[in-house]
């Protein structure tokens, strides 16, 4: 009867340091890849050099080349804001090193943007090979209303649901993710660190329901304007 009581035991204990070994990656990894994420604000001035607004959202370093740093985040959060009107964009890293940021591409067909700033010291995101599966755990990296600061960057988990199709086209991934203005442009990974897509909306009625650009459209997007290694 001992000999037989030993299975359970073994297996619990089993299960349970599996468990603790989990939860040691996970915060080991987000610990690492926070480093890469980097809050946006865009100040807004008028002819007269006078500050008329600012807006705010959510990127992250996807490389590093020479004396720049190439940050990833949403279309709408890069375009001006009209002729009259003067954009001023920096970066801040979770060290709160700051840097102005200029415009380098917008896609056109989905809602990601590229800039450039000079290089700061951050971890850079790698790009995954492939897009989430259904159902896969994933995790964001955002700062909603502009909720950010020095080693304080706001980490969330979901999963990925599917995609959006609209006339037979992919026109967004969809994630189980909390997710308000600011959010824009944030990062989501996968269980490996390597990132999957992007937040460029939310659904109006549902904020848990989060929209990213396609994966494989974002792939072609990043790797059409980065410089070839």
């Amino acid at each position: 009867m001992k000999k037989l009581l030993l299975i359970p035991t073994l297996i619990t204990t089993l299960l349970i340091s599996s468990c603790a070994f989990t939860n040691l990656f996970t915060k080991n990894l987000l610990d690492q890849k926070r480093r890469s994420f980097v809050g946006l604000s865009k100040i807004i001035f008028n002819e007269e050099g006078r500050m008329v607004g600012m807006s705010t959202a959510s990127g992250a370093v996807i490389y590093h080349d020479k004396d720049k740093s190439y940050i990833l985040t949403a279309k709408h959060f890069c375009e001006e804001t009209g002729k009259k009107y003067i954009d001023q964009i920096n970066i801040h890293t979770h060290k709160m090193e700051n840097a102005k940021a200029d415009v380098v591409a917008m896609a056109a067909d989905i809602d990601a943007c590229i800039m450039t700033s000079k290089r700061v010291n951050t971890k850079k995101l790698q790009l995954a090979s492939s897009g989430p599966d259904i159902g896969e755990k994933v995790y964001n990296m955002a700062a909603p209303q502009g909720m950010f600061g020095k080693d304080l960057v706001l980490l969330y988990e979901g999963f990925y649901s599917g995609e959006l199709i609209e006339n037979g086209q992919s026109t967004a991934d969809i994630f189980s993710l909390p997710a308000n203005p600011g959010s824009s442009g944030s990062p989501i990974i996968n269980g490996r660190g390597k990132l999957v897509g992007v937040v460029f909306a939310i659904h109006s009625r549902f904020h848990h329901i989060t929209l990213s650009t396609p994966f494989e459209k974002l792939k072609l997007f990043i790797e059409n304007v980065l410089p070839k290694k």
